[in-house]
């Protein structure tokens, strides 16, 4: 069995220890877990040439499965290009992580009580006189 996984990158802490894990939990289950970093994939101008590699490569990989790490992908594929290249392989289950895709399989993170405890540590730690919190366009919305 195949499974494509599609990412930004490799190179930050989270994504370097989602792929272990995903890679260890393939392995005990004899699955092949194949990764497409979309910084490779999809920063540059010829977009539409990217992304219609990319959809090859899912189609001639015989994939079972495709995990899209939609909390890394957003600022370079928009949800529209993900769905695009959903529609190129149908019929294959859709996993999204960290970012709803709408009528698939989604698993999101809510990290409020990381943010908590963030924020107590700042506060009694280290006694900032002020603090700065930068949201997306997104989550501000989603806070709403």
């Amino acid at each position: 069995m195949n499974i494509a996984l599609i990412t930004a990158g490799l190179d930050e802490d989270y994504q370097i220890a989602l792929w272990k894990a995903l890679a260890r939990a393939s392995e005990d289950r004899n699955i092949s877990l194949v990764a497409f970093p979309a910084l490779a994939v999809f920063e540059t101008t010829l977009q539409t040439v990217k992304t219609e590699f990319l959809k090859k490569r899912l189609q001639l990989g015989r994939f079972h499965g495709i995990i899209f790490v939609t909390s890394s992908l957003i600022p370079y594929v928009s949800f529209d290009e993900m769905d695009d290249i959903i529609k190129a392989v149908p019929g294959i289950p859709v996993l999204s992580l960290g970012q709803p895709l709408k009528d698939f399989h989604n698993i999101i993170f809510d990290n409020k009580q990381g943010m908590k405890g963030l924020a107590e540590h700042l506060l009694k730690k280290h006694h900032p006189r002020k603090l700065f919190l930068k949201l997306s366009k997104r989550t501000k919305k989603n806070m709403n």
